[in-house]
């Protein structure tokens, strides 16, 4: 498990240096394949630590919260992303108009 999630973490922090595709596609595949080694060693973690009459509970417990998580996930990142896109806008929108306004007329024709 060490070795998984080691291997993921190095990936995911390399994963923002490549500007080519497919050097982004070959971390991509290789974290699919440290990920791929993380789920079974929480299992077997899970099973040699669990008494043998609550193991159904316990794995029923950790398929519920894995999905719950594929649910929740997705969502809160795209409230996330909302909240900061909101933000953005409001403050690219402040920037442009804390400036005075100018009138567009020469300056013999304003009126005082």
């Amino acid at each position: 498990m060490a070795i998984t999630l080691a291997g993921s973490g190095l990936v995911m922090a390399v994963q923002g240096v490549p500007d080519r595709l497919y050097a982004f596609a070959a971390l991509q595949f290789a974290i699919g394949i440290f990920f791929s080694g993380i789920q079974p060693s929480i299992n077997a973690i899970i099973a040699s630590h669990t008494d043998r009459s609550v193991k159904g509970t316990v794995f029923g417990l950790l398929f519920s919260a894995q999905q719950m998580g594929s649910i929740a996930g997705p969502m809160l990142g795209g409230l996330i992303a909302t909240f900061f896109r909101r933000i953005v806008r409001v403050l690219r929108w402040r920037r442009y108009t804390d400036f005075p306004q100018h009138s567009r007329e020469p300056a013999e024709t304003r009126h005082l």
